[in-house]
């Protein structure tokens, strides 16, 4: 996550779905963040901004585009919009930047008591590592299976977690494949806490067409710790059914998709 990209076209569908699965996922009682925050770049990532409210909650886009319209856009004023609402927000390290040299004590660090009934967002800037691992270049954009092993590992069952993951959207058969790769690795490396035999879902903008879905640019992973998971994926289909957005637990789209 960057400052940059704060209240941006992305953050409404991001911040929707985290406040949504928290409020109705039973014995929830934190919203954690976990960020990653890394420095602002000199891109024009992060510029577009949204129009409306669109499917999502009117109150959020009213508060992020008070924070870009009077050039405050920081993740730390997260801490303004979530005071005193039920679940608790609990920030880590939303003023400090994510360092790869660091890595390590950076997850190792992150308090307990953040972890225990809570709907965790970790929000890295790519999302999950490739194949290949983290590589040379820009290291800290990307969090490992480990990592999200690790967390998953301290949470205390019943707890959520849900992974930021960029697409570069468009075409089906690779965005599917890429999301069914990524979801693979991700139960792999959390099976000790989960039914090692059910997928990981995501869900991610985009809509259905007559050949398929046509992915937009970013999606979530929904990891529910512990054994019972129908409570979330109740939660996560019928949220994706009504806001139009695609996911791995809707299997009417499938068919369309892998013959094109």
């Amino acid at each position: 996550m960057k400052n940059q990209y704060f209240g941006d076209k992305r953050d409404l569908f991001k911040y929707d779905l985290w406040l949504h699965v928290a409020e109705r996922v039973e014995e929830i009682t934190s919203l954690t963040f976990i960020p990653m925050l890394t420095p602002d770049d000199p891109t024009n990532q992060g510029g577009q901004l949204p129009k409306g409210a669109g499917p999502y909650r009117e109150e959020l886009y009213e508060f992020l585009k008070g924070c870009c319209n009077a050039g405050d856009r920081s993740i730390a004023k997260l801490r303004d919009f979530l005071r005193e609402r039920t679940p608790a927000y609990r920030p880590y390290r939303d003023a400090e930047y994510f360092k790869h040299e660091f890595r390590d004590e950076y997850f190792c660090s992150i308090p307990s008591e953040v972890l225990e009934n809570a709907v965790i967002l970790i929000d890295p800037d790519i999302g999950l590592e490739r194949k290949t691992g983290l590589g040379e270049k820009e290291p800290e954009k990307c969090v490992t299976c480990t990592e999200i092993a690790s967390v998953a590992e301290r949470c205390s069952e019943g707890s959520v977690i849900l992974l930021f993951q960029f697409l570069r959207g468009g075409k089906r058969l690779q965005c599917l494949n890429r999301l069914k790769d990524r979801g693979s690795r991700l139960r792999r490396a959390v099976s000790g806490v989960r039914p090692a035999s059910f997928p990981i879902p995501w869900v991610a903008e985009g809509r259905l067409t007559s050949s398929g879905p046509l992915f937009g640019d970013l999606a979530f992973f929904i990891i529910a710790v512990g054994q019972d998971t129908a409570e979330v994926i109740k939660v996560v289909r019928t949220y994706a059914r009504d806001h139009g957005l695609l996911c791995s637990l809707e299997e009417r789209f499938w068919s369309g998709a892998l013959r094109n």
